[in-house]
């Protein structure tokens, strides 16, 4: 339900009133949502209010882009700074301890093809239906159970047991489970936007993501939406990804995701409507970032740690990104791309089939089609499950697949797509419980 100008200003100025703490202008849109049922403003619409309707009425402060009502300033001011360290001191005397915790990997990985990652962030929380966890493991735990929007009794056993280890609320994890609302959109969303990567999506591409949409339980008009939305967002990167402005507000997000810190893409909207203003909102996200990562990096490790930039913060973290010509000149047009050399018929029990290898992050370990009376079993060389990746392992997985698409074969229903698609998803949450 829309709101009138002035019950979004009393909106804007109780969430306000209500903090003890100045706010960034996204932790009032945050907290809006929290204190009004679920009602969504933007930051930007949260800064229009503040600066065009609310004038005289609070505090700014330009160094760390908070607000806060008048009354609190004088608190604020007796808030002290202690000395920060510099970044030398600090390096020498952490040593290793960043290179030890799993965020550093994770932004590692991410910063060799910074792009692609910042795609497949890109709108993903706009949806209503986005199911959140503040635990990357936990959360991967829970996409991989309902990845066919369907969760059993054992699988919700399983989690409620994973989040006391986790210190997950198991308040939070009944309301997900419950929640008629469509849990597996993130993994199937980030299956969209890769295959959409290339700016094209080929007839082979259409048919496969048409079949996974009927295993996911998707409607037709909401995959057409996807579709849509992951082409335009490769034209947005694509208009933008030669600004260094634009680069480091990506460097900036892909850090705020590695320290499992909580941001929005407004950025990406308020581009759509080419705002002159653009590039400097930009500039002061990525300014915000940096203060709350710096904070997140201070809090987790006891230290105070002088930081200025991004470029402190990959310093700090003994991290070197690519420049922005190396960022750009990565080519992401082979995630669906298939090995053309030619393998030989297997016939089984009257029926043909065909073995194919991709090598592909974040993808099933096997999937299968079945195109012109032949059985198509494609293998994925990138799945965690291969350990060593030598010729001997993929034999052996090449005869356990066959195996269970034979017997596939023989059976019909609509619980046997459910099936497979729980045993993928089996095999995933493996990743987390088998040394």
């Amino acid at each position: 339900m829309e709101k009138s100008k002035d019950e979004l200003v009393q909106m804007v100025y109780q969430v306000l009133l209500e903090s003890k703490n100045p706010l960034m202008a996204k932790k009032i849109a945050y907290n809006i949502y929290k204190k009004f049922d679920g009602y969504r403003m933007s930051r930007f619409a949260v800064r229009d209010i503040l600066r065009k309707d609310m004038k005289g009425q609070f505090e700014y402060n330009n160094i760390d882009y908070t607000y806060s009502i008048n009354s609190y300033e004088q608190i604020q001011r007796k808030q002290q700074k202690s000395e920060e360290v510099p970044l030398e001191i600090i390096k020498k005397n952490t040593k290793d301890v960043f290179k030890n915790r799993d965020e550093y990997n994770l932004l590692k990985e991410h910063l060799t093809n910074p792009y692609h990652y910042f795609l497949l962030q890109l709108d993903l929380t706009q949806a209503k239906n986005i199911i959140h966890f503040n635990n990357d493991k936990f959360q991967k735990m829970f996409e991989e159970s309902s990845r066919d929007n369907e969760i059993t009794y054992s699988e919700e056993q399983y989690l409620f047991e994973k989040a006391k280890h986790f210190g997950i609320s198991t308040q939070d994890l009944s309301n997900a489970i419950e929640t008629i609302d469509f849990k597996a959109y993130k993994s199937f969303k980030l299956l969209v936007d890769e295959i959409c990567e290339d700016g094209i999506i080929t007839e082979t591409e259409l048919r496969y993501i048409k079949e996974k949409a009927l295993v996911y339980n998707v409607p037709e008009n909401q995959l057409q939406r996807m579709m849509k939305s992951g082409l335009f967002k490769v034209k947005f990167i694509d208009k933008y990804k030669g600004n260094r402005v634009f680069y480091d507000y990506v460097k900036s997000i892909l850090l705020l995701r590695a320290f499992s810190l909580d941001f929005d893409n407004d950025i990406y909207s308020i581009a759509n409507d080419h705002s002159k203003d653009f590039i400097n909102k930009l500039k002061e996200d990525t300014r915000a970032n940096v203060i709350e990562i710096k904070a997140k990096i201070n809090e987790t490790h006891n230290i105070n740690a002088n930081i200025d930039n991004l470029n402190d913060i990959f310093k700090l973290l003994d991290v070197n990104p690519l420049d922005i010509k190396g960022a750009i000149s990565i080519k992401n047009n082979t995630h669906f791309e298939i090995n053309n050399t030619e393998e030989d018929l297997i016939k089984i029990n009257g029926y043909k089939y065909k073995i194919k290898w991709i090598n592909v992050k974040n993808r099933p370990l096997f999937f299968e089609e079945y195109i012109d009376s032949t059985y198509i079993i494609t293998l994925n060389e990138n799945h965690w499950f291969f350990q060593h990746k030598n010729t001997s392992e993929k034999k052996l997985l090449e005869k356990v697949v066959l195996s269970l698409i034979c017997t596939k074969s023989d059976f019909y229903g609509s619980e046997l797509d459910s099936f497979f698609n729980k045993l993928q998803g089996n095999i995933d949450l493996l990743k987390f419980e088998y040394n």
